[in-house]
């Protein structure tokens, strides 16, 4: 939670990447109150993690509170899957966010709407702590696809759909 002083507009919380750049975790508008909470789904284990708030005021200045830091250490408790983005353009690489608290091997597959098998990873392995993972879309025809994601803990299946490029 971030206590952000005085009146402002909107409040964006950021996180450090470990390519240098700031990332936008979430933004919040004024309502009323001082403190506001954010959550990040991407916590790196066992280094630091930095964070600052991004705030604007009435008069349309930009300001950044000091710098927190966060190290977490050990696993996580519990698994996390996610696919995204969803739905994914042709042009874009399809990614797997998987949180583990164990090590193990990884398998993907992914199916049409009919049951067809499209695709199949070869043996994969996932690390304690967040993973990621990225598959082309380049070859799938738009559509519904459904894919299956097996983790050293759990079968997951994540439906998403294939867009055509924009132009």
């Amino acid at each position: 939670y971030w206590t952000v002083e005085g009146k402002w507009t909107v409040a964006t919380f950021q996180k450090l990447g470990p390519d240098g750049q700031w990332y936008d975790l979430e933004s919040v508008l004024w309502q009323g109150q001082p403190t506001y909470g954010a959550k990040d789904n991407f916590l790196l284990y066992g280094s630091d993690n930095y964070y600052r708030v991004r705030y604007e005021t009435e008069d349309g200045a930009v300001n950044f509170s000091n710098l927190a830091v966060l190290r977490v250490d050990g696993a996580p408790l519990t698994e996390e899957v996610t696919v995204f983005p969803n739905p994914v353009p042709q042009s874009v690489d399809l990614k797997y966010d998987i949180l583990s608290p164990k090590a193990g091997p990884l398998k993907i597959s992914i199916y049409d709407a009919q049951g067809k098998l499209i695709w199949k990873s070869g043996q994969l392995a996932v690390e304690v702590g967040r993973n990621r993972v990225q598959v082309s879309t380049q070859l799938l025809a738009k559509g519904m696809y459904v894919t299956y994601i097996e983790t050293p803990l759990k079968m997951y299946h994540r439906k998403f759909l294939v867009m055509e490029n924009a132009q």
